[in-house]
Parts: C-alpha cells; structure tokens; sequence
C-alpha cells in the first residue's frame, strides 16, 4: 500500500479546519468544564456528615449551573428555565463527572466547603438538545428605523426615504436609533441621498419590508411622530408643546409584529421649534424604552425557538473549496442563528442550521446566492430539510 505522501496529508488536514472551522465570533465549547464553587448547608441535630454531604450537593448543583450560563444566553434560560430545570438541574449527578473537596469549615451549624468540579458540556448540550433547546450566543437584530416626523411649523412630514418631505431633522428617529444601539442594536445608518420619488411620507408595512430588504436590515422600524402647541400652562412668553408617537416593529423576513409603542409628553420652549424638538425627544424615549423591551424579548423567544434545518448538500467531492465558500456565506445571511457540519461521506454533506425563518424562505434565500465559480440548484423543499446540488460554472 502506498504511503500518503505530504502533500496529500496536508491538503486531508486544510480540509478538515476549513469545514470545522468556527463561525465568525463563535464559541468553541470544550467537552469539559472545570469550575470552582462554594456549597454550603445547615447541619441539623449536630450531624456533621449529612450536612457535609448537603454542602457537596449543593456546590455540585451551582457548578453545573454556573456552566450553564455559560453556555445560553440569559434570555434562553429565562425563557426556557422550566425545561432547564426539568431536563438538568434536577439532575446534576449525570453531568458531574468528577470532583474535588478543596476545603471545608464550619460555622456554628453552618458548613461550607469550596469544590472543585469537572462537568461534561457534551452531555449537557446532548440534554439541552433533547429538550429542545438552542445553544449558542444570540445577536441582536439588524434595524432601520422609518419615522415621519412633523414639527408645530411643518406643512408636511419628514423622512429620510421620501422626495416628497418637509425639510429638517427627524428628532424622534435620532433620539430613537440612539436608545437602541446603547440596548446593544444594529441601527442601520440612513441617507437622504436614497430618497425614492415613487415613497409616499407613510409607508405600509409591505413597503417597510421592502425597504429594509433593500437595506439589509433583519426588522424595520415604522412610525408617526408630530407636534403641536398645548395649552399655554407657563406665564410670558414661555408656551408648552405636545408630542406624540406611535411606532412599530416588523420583521422583514416574514411581515411578523413584534412590537409597538405609543407615548407622548409635554415639553416648555420659547419658540414653536425648541418646543416641538423637546416634546418629539421626550415622547420618543418613552415609547423607545417600552418598543426595545417588547423587541428584545420578542426577538430573542423567536431565535430560542428557531427552526433547526438540515441542508443536504451535493457535487462537494473535488470542489470542497466551493463548499467552503458556499457555507461561509450561508453562515453570514440574516436569520442563520447557528450552522454545524454535520455528516459527511463522499460527494455530499449535511449542513445543520438554526434558521428564524421558514424552510421556503431559507431555499429563496439560497437560490439568490451568486458565486462566481459554482451555481446552486435546489432539488427538494420538504419536512424539515433541503437538498441542493452545487453545479460548477
């Protein structure tokens, strides 16, 4: 038999780092995990041994939950904290598979000891699985915000994606896209410059859609903000001002609400503009605390609960580096949570893939994938998978 020369084993080795290789910002989690902790209990009747054994458990139990938060989210566990309880914590013996007491004392009837403790991250990530929860670190979503806004002094609102607009800044939006990035949002910047004559000042929600699909946004954003004098409530010549604003939150892979808020203040200025720009600023940070909530929550029970897809693919015997480029761009398209390497055998791989989304949209999304060396056809859409064939150009 001949030996399998350098170059041979080389290129065997690139292979296999290039189709295990870690998402971008990915975690690679280790099988095992070893967590230093304190357990303690309260010795009762004077019986050392059983509350030494009650302080081991205890430790026991907060190692494995101190792995856990290392491996979801809080928003998943949260979110999914009856079945984390069920499936693992109730029974942390399964995923300790060693430990150490490092010191011990007691207090009183007080006993505490500090352990140290080896836990199976592969075990628990199998019991995660069966209970149909998701690991990995979720993202927050990618947003273009859409308000028209208009001030005491406008005759007609302003946008930022209309030719047919007042002039000045959008206060609300400014104030808006500010709340949600320190909340940790993409806030997709805006630009005049894109005006569409064809854009009325109100959009419907199929043309927020389209719009954010044009700018890559994951959720867009939509909503009315206006001004106007109050009654007077100060002496001289000090008016006060009332802003409203209603917003709300669609995503743009599906047309799905997942938001909305409506607020307004009252806001003192000297003159219609210093008072139209407080009210809209004040009213705008009201309805943004309560919109970023609902969006956040909402974003986040949709990623805990996205779909798991299995994506066969096809043609990869002797074009693993367009497998390779495929994959890299799959991993990088909006609503793609999570994407595993699977099984492997010849000319085809299974690709498994956590997607915000439905199986259709995946295989629409795929087909408008442009490679210069390689195209896609999609062979099946059916239950829970699609197959496809990578054809070389």
């Amino acid at each position: 038999m001949p030996k399998p020369s350098c170059v041979s084993l080389v290129t065997a080795l690139l292979v296999l780092v290039l189709l295990n290789a870690p998402a971008d910002g990915a975690r690679k989690i280790p099988s095992e995990a070893v967590v230093y902790v304190i357990g303690s209990s309260r010795v009762t009747g004077g019986n050392m041994s059983v509350g030494r054994e009650a302080a081991i458990n205890a430790g026991l139990v907060t190692a494995v939950s101190q792995v856990l938060t290392e491996l979801l989210p809080p928003e998943t566990l949260s979110g999914k904290f009856q079945a984390v309880n069920e499936s693992v914590l109730n029974r942390t013996d399964q995923f300790v598979t060693d430990y150490k007491v490092m010191t011990e004392s007691a207090v009183g009837d007080n006993y505490r000891l500090m352990v140290q403790a080896t836990i199976s991250t592969v075990r628990l990530q199998e019991a995660l699985k069966s209970a149909g929860i998701r690991i990995g670190d979720l993202r927050y979503p990618k947003l273009l915000v859409c308000i028209a806004e208009k001030h005491v002094q406008d005759v007609d609102p302003r946008t930022w994606w209309s030719s047919r607009t007042g002039q000045g800044d959008i206060v609300s939006a400014a104030v808006l896209e500010q709340a949600l990035a320190e909340k940790g949002f993409t806030v997709i910047a805006t630009d005049r410059s894109a005006r569409d004559p064809g854009h009325n000042t109100q959009l419907d929600p199929n043309q927020a859609r389209a719009l954010g699909q044009r700018m890559g946004a994951e959720v867009v954003i939509v909503g009315n903000a206006s001004a106007q004098q109050a009654a007077n409530t100060m002496q001289g010549a000090i008016r006060s001002y009332r802003a409203g604003i209603s917003i709300t939150a669609w995503r743009v892979a599906d047309g799905q609400q997942l938001a909305q808020a409506v607020d307004s203040a009252i806001k003192a200025g000297a003159d219609a503009d210093t008072g139209s720009r407080e009210a809209l600023a004040a009213a705008t940070t009201l309805a943004g605390e309560t919109l970023a909530e609902q969006l956040e929550q909402a974003w986040f029970q949709a990623a805990a609960g996205a779909n798991p897809i299995d994506l066969i693919v096809h043609g990869i015997g002797g074009n693993i580096a367009d497998f390779v480029k495929f994959r890299g761009v799959l991993d990088a398209t909006d609503g793609v949570d999570s994407l595993q390497l699977g099984e492997m055998s010849g000319d085809t791989a299974v690709l498994a893939v956590t997607y915000q989304g439905s199986l259709r949209t995946l295989a629409d999304t795929i087909l408008l994938f442009n490679f210069d060396t390689f195209g896609i056809n999609i062979t099946q859409v059916a239950d829970s998978a699609i197959e496809m064939q990578l054809i070389p150009k």
